[in-house]
């Protein structure tokens, strides 16, 4: 078929070989039609629609129109079809939302059920959850017919699109679908349970825990766990840490004929999310565990959370060794590289992340392959690694070797700098650094002013470091936890005991719920304030104080 005076034809595999039609010299933006501005919201569609776009997607739409008129069933199935094959492409995926937006407004023909999930699931791997919200809505209220209800598969399919973009507390969201599914007489099925268990582990230890409260449910509806929903089991006991509950569920898994890497890799992080560090490795070295990227991360984690770096960067090493050597034969990815990055970083082990970031730079200016190219996620890391050994001026010029390849340097890259210059007292480089972000248009996070309150912390300068607040609201920024215990760090700093306590006290008031390292350095404040008091013999002071101090961590104690 011939429209617009352009060839157009479906794409193939790979999203450069896609072509809608022949090229003009400029992509322009396409005008959105009236209704996508008065439907919403679009997220980030609207901006990234080209002529291009708006052009297929109108052609999918006249297309099904035609096909619809005589024969309903016909024409979605094809639309389907195209709609799956559309959503594999990296460049064209846009066209599913858009053309299903359009085909709601205006066609005489509704899309039906399956169509529905088709464009939910494409969403959520995308990570445009918006645009799963509204093929979910429109498919709930639109009309009676029972062709455009959302089936269980439809539920199912939204379910995992929000587990797949949780933000926050939005894993919620997932169980009151499913409430609702149960309610409109829906029958959830295996794929839903572990859709919505995977969900819950998403949402941490409470999410976690609120999944595991499904399995009352699934025996009480006949529901046999397969091995997908086991695996899922055993991340939910995981992120739980319920290690009794991990034991059992890998116990069953392993009792499944076909095993595939997933499980293990679920089994291992389960293992060190409970810090069963042992359990972890031994499940690896079995002649079970398949040795592939995902299974040799996974286990480098283990061993970095068990103070192992070592261990974990031979198993790095030997990703890229023959087999036929006593290597994994595989090249690392860019996960396995954050993950001994982060080992290093976490060990403080400066120089070594620094090497492995320019082996990366050199591999990938001679090899340019894919999995040899450091993001901005390696960078940060390394910049953190750099800050945390007191090393600025190394922090300072990957920095800058960042913006000279092109890398995006985002708050979290000026943060981290900044961090990093706090640590070593460069309160005026900190500075300068977090005016040039504000320059640049870049909004600034809790953790940029973490870096300045530790610069003059570093300078024992409780009054600046307090001042730093007055900054913050400037920002229109809240105070979180964060800066909390950078602030009660500087006043342990500079010996202003009374200071942590009002500190600590006024955090409480916040509704701000302390965590591991406020309880460290309240207890060292503590025990540091009462010693203080009792050699000066501040008379005056001792009974007051020494209370506040003692009370504090006796707050603290009672919090963990």
């Amino acid at each position: 078929m011939v429209t617009c005076c352009h060839a157009l034809y479906y794409p193939v595999n790979s999203s450069k070989k896609m072509i809608l039609y022949r090229r003009c010299k400029r992509k322009q933006k396409a005008k959105f039609s009236a209704f996508l501005k008065k439907r919403g919201p679009v997220s980030d569609l609207l901006s990234e629609i080209t002529t291009e776009h708006e052009s297929y997607a109108n052609f999918l739409v006249q297309e099904y129109s035609l096909n619809a008129a005589t024969n309903h069933e016909v024409a979605v199935r094809k639309l389907n079809e195209k709609f799956r094959v559309f959503g594999k492409d990296d460049e064209f995926f846009q066209v599913v939302f858009l053309a299903f937006r359009k085909l709601v407004e205006n066609s005489a023909k509704l899309p039906n059920a399956h169509i529905v999930t088709t464009v939910i699931t494409v969403a959520g791997k995308r990570g445009y959850l918006s645009e799963a919200d509204f093929a979910f809505g429109w498919s709930q209220t639109s009309c009676d017919s029972k062709l455009v209800r959302p089936t269980a598969f439809t539920y199912t399919a939204y379910i995992q699109a929000i587990g797949q973009n949780v933000r926050g507390d939005s894993w919620v969201l997932a169980f009151d679908i499913f409430d609702d599914m149960i309610s409109n007489g829906l029958i959830p099925n295996v794929f839903t349970y572990s859709a919505l268990i995977r969900t819950g582990v998403r949402g941490g230890k409470n999410g976690a825990q609120r999944a595991l409260l499904l399995i009352p449910r699934m025996r009480e509806n006949d529901i046999e766990p397969d091995l997908p929903v086991i695996s899922a089991l055993v991340s939910a006991f995981g992120a739980a840490n319920n290690i009794d509950g991990v034991r059992s569920a890998t116990h069953s898994a392993l009792k499944f004929e076909k095993l595939d890497g997933r499980l293990f890799v679920d089994i291992i992080c389960a293992f060190t999310s409970c810090r069963a560090y042992q359990e972890a490795l031994d499940i690896f070295h079995s002649s079970k565990c398949p040795k592939n990227i995902q299974t040799c991360t996974a286990i480098m984690q283990a061993y970095i959370n068990s103070g192992k770096v070592k261990d974990a960067e031979q198993i790095y090493n030997r990703m890229r060794i023959d087999r036929s050597e006593g290597g994994y034969g595989f090249l690392p990815n860019a996960r396995a590289h954050t993950t001994m990055l982060n080992g290093y970083e976490k060990s403080l082990m400066s120089s070594s992340a620094v090497n492995l970031l320019r082996k990366l730079e050199q591999f990938n200016m001679v090899n340019n392959k894919e999995e040899f190219v450091p993001n901005e996620i390696h960078y940060n890391v390394v910049l953190s690694a750099c800050g945390k050994c007191g090393e600025w001026s190394t922090a300072e010029s990957i920095f800058h070797s960042m913006r000279a390849r092109g890398v995006p340097t985002t708050s979290i890259t000026f943060s981290t700098l900044i961090t990093a210059y706090g640590r070593s007292g460069e309160t005026f480089r900190a500075r300068c650094l977090y005016n040039l972000m504000r320059k640049e248009g870049i909004f600034p996070d809790d953790y940029s002013f973490v870096g300045l309150i530790l610069g003059h912390a570093v300078k024992h300068d409780l009054r600046a470091a307090l001042d730093v607040r007055n900054l913050m609201a400037s920002e229109n920024i809240s105070e979180t936890i964060h800066t909390y215990n950078a602030l009660i760090y500087a006043a342990d700093i500079c010996g202003d005991y009374e200071k942590v306590v009002s500190l600590y006290e006024l955090m409480l008031r916040s509704n701000l719920e302390p965590n591991e390292t406020t309880h460290e350095l309240v207890v060292n404040v503590g025990k540091k304030g009462a010693k203080f008091y009792e050699e000066t013999q501040l008379a005056a002071n001792v009974a007051s104080a020494a209370a506040g101090l003692v009370g504090v961590v006796g707050m603290a104690l009672g919090r963990w």
